[in-house]
This record gives structure tokens, sequence and C-alpha cells, in this order.
């Protein structure tokens, strides 16, 4: 469960796969160094690790539907992380994923703010 009870995942990050290349296969790229400095982060704020659940698709394997896995998982996320780039604004799947984010925020009862708060963020 995440930490926002309504939710599987606190947070969907969308990125372009381009954007977490590196040079040499055994470093790893600036998105999975942000994922996990954002979780240790988060996990530092609440006081507890593990509690705040992260989803990105790291990879789907070959018998995933990728079109299927992704929009369940972004049904199931309060808070829709778009890391932008120029891969991220070329990308038909980014702007695809972001779309579908908006789309079922206005469908539910949160709506796409919470207080003062989108629920999207474009970092």
């Amino acid at each position: 469960m995440a930490f926002i009870s309504e939710y599987a995942y606190d947070i969907f990050i969308s990125y372009a796969h381009v954007d977490n290349l590196t040079v040499n296969s055994d470093e790893s790229g600036w998105v999975d160094q942000f994922h996990k400095h954002l979780t240790l982060g988060l996990g530092r704020r609440i006081g507890r690790m593990g509690r705040i659940k992260i989803w990105r698709d790291e990879r789907l394997d070959g018998s995933q539907l990728f079109d299927e896995v992704l929009k369940k998982r972004i049904e199931q996320s309060a808070i829709f992380l778009a890391l932008n780039s120029a891969g991220y604004t070329e990308s038909e799947y980014c702007q695809q994923e972001l779309r579908h984010f908006y789309k079922k925020c206005q469908s539910e009862k949160t709506g796409l703010d919470i207080d003062d708060q989108r629920r999207i963020f474009n970092i």
C-alpha cells in the first residue's frame, strides 16, 4: 500500500529512456540516480523507508503489454513526475503518459489539484 492510501503508488515517474543512457553499462544513469535520491529523501522526510511507493518503467519484460501496464500504473498513481528534457518532449509515449494522467485526474473526485498543489510536477 502506498503512503496515500487510495493509491497503489504515490508517484509515477515519466521519463524518456534516452535520458537514462550512460557510456558505460556498469554506470547508473541520471534517472536511476534521481529515483534513488528521491526515495531516500522522501523516506527521511516521513521518517521511514519504504512507505512511499514510486513506480517507473525500468524496462518492462517482453511478456508484458507495454501500453496496458503503463496505463494501469498511471491510474494507480497519486502524483505524476515528468522528467522533462528534449528527449521527453520528442517522445510520443511520454506525451501519452502525461495526457493519460491528466485525463484520469479530471475524472477523479480529488481532481488535478490538492489544496493549492498540482498532482503533476514538471522537473
